[in-house]
């Protein structure tokens, strides 16, 4: 079954991640990287909107490391001991 149409609302960001198959990277090497880079430039260009781009590489450690943190802080003050 196709998803439905996405929102669109001008003059409104748009949060956009490009992820690979089954977690796996989108870009397997620098080149790869560069192109999709380029062809997301001249796509900016043809539209004429603006474009911020944040990179982000191993972004389920990051987030698994975040949630441990996280909830080690919520543990500890529920229990009352000093802690990170």
């Amino acid at each position: 079954m196709p998803r439905g149409k996405r929102l669109i609302v001008s003059s409104c960001p748009h949060h956009i991640v490009q992820r690979g198959h089954d977690k796996t990277a989108a870009f397997l090497c620098d080149e790869d990287d560069q192109h999709y880079l380029e062809v997301l430039i001249e796509a900016k260009n043809d539209l004429g909107v603006a474009v911020e781009r944040c990179q982000l590489t191993g972004t389920g450690k990051f987030v698994d490391e975040i949630e441990r943190r996280m909830g080690r802080r919520v543990e500890n003050r529920g229990s009352g001991r000093p802690g990170k």
